[in-house]
């Protein structure tokens, strides 16, 4: 999904930097979230972070809502 934006919201000449800052940016964001939740549920359990994670998803349909709606009103 982020790799489609990426293709819409970039200059054909920027595509492979930014690309690869996204890319980067993930791992290590992946890299950080992966501890946090190992420490978390170590210190708390696994039930408040199914509930978490039921949230971060409508969280992010929010952001991506918004991201869509503002670049349209760009346009507009």
């Amino acid at each position: 999904m982020l790799s489609a934006l990426v293709v819409e919201s970039f200059d054909k000449g920027q595509m492979a930097t930014v690309n690869g800052m996204r890319g980067s940016a993930a791992w290590i964001a992946s890299f950080l979230f992966s501890l946090l939740i190992g420490v978390t549920a170590d210190k708390i359990g696994f039930n408040p972070l199914f509930i978490a994670m039921g949230f971060f998803d409508l969280i992010g349909a929010v952001f991506l809502v918004a991201f869509i709606a503002e670049r349209r009103a760009k346009r507009a």
